[in-house]
This record gives structure tokens, sequence and C-alpha cells, in this order.
């Protein structure tokens, strides 16, 4: 997509967000999506673990469970 001065528009229109990296500890897009309500899915192979709570997502046991991914999407 590039450089976008509306990412807070884009951010707002999503349903969820994903984020089971491998690699990445941290990333802020967490964060945008938790300031604006955006429920998060997370593994707890990340530091997101530590602000995800059942209250605003779920937290898989592992990055690769593709189960429990299922599982928390039909959740949401």
């Amino acid at each position: 997509m590039g450089f976008r001065q509306d990412v807070p528009d884009l951010i707002k229109a999503a349903d969820f967000l994903v984020f089971r990296s491998r690699y990445e500890p941290f990333g802020l897009v967490v964060l945008e999506a938790m300031a604006t309500g955006i429920p998060v899915i997370t593994a707890a192979t990340t530091g997101a673990t530590e602000l995800v709570t059942p209250d605003c997502g779920f937290v898989l046991p592992d990055s690769d469970d593709t189960q429990a991914l299922a599982e928390a999407l039909n959740q949401l």
C-alpha cells in the first residue's frame, strides 16, 4: 500500500487484527488496533500477550496453532 496518511481510518475499518508473528516480538500495529477498539488475536510467543486480555482479544498458545486461530475467529 505504500505510505498512507489515513492509517487510523484503515484500522477502524478492520473487524480484527491477527498478530501471530514468529519473529517480531512486539508490533506497534497491536497498540494501534487496541487504541481503536479492534479485537486482537495474538500468540503466546509474542510480547503482545502482556496487553491482550479476554476483554480485547485472544492469546493463542502457539503461532502455528491453526485450530486455536479458527476457534478464536469463530468466537469473534
